[in-house]
């Protein structure tokens, strides 16, 4: 069982490092993370778009109310559990999860 640990321990490391020279060439952490703000910035437009439709009725404004406080508390709850306080930095922290296997 050790040695399968080692084993792994080792491809591990050599996947991670092989990450970091195809990263040096072609800036997947970059475009990982551009790639995440981007699908936040257009998450964020959409939402805004819908809460501005919803809001032209009662009981839109009341349905937007619920779901803002709802969104709230599930994102501070992320932040929570992944430790972190600001978008950027939760952007960062999932591009961070890339695979080295994806090319």
């Amino acid at each position: 069982m050790a040695d399968y640990k080692d084993r792994f321990g080792k491809w591990q490391k050599d996947a991670k490092e092989k990450f970091e020279e195809i990263d040096k060439q072609l800036g997947l952490k970059e475009k990982i993370g551009e790639g995440a703000r981007t699908v936040a910035e257009t998450a964020k437009a959409g939402a805004e778009k819908i809460k501005a439709e919803a809001e032209k009725t009662e009981v839109g404004k009341q349905a937007v109310k619920v779901a803002e406080s709802t969104i709230k508390t599930h994102l501070h709850r992320l932040f929570a559990k992944t430790g972190t306080a600001r978008q950027a930095e939760l952007v960062k922290l999932v591009a961070g999860f890339a695979s080295p296997l994806v090319a």
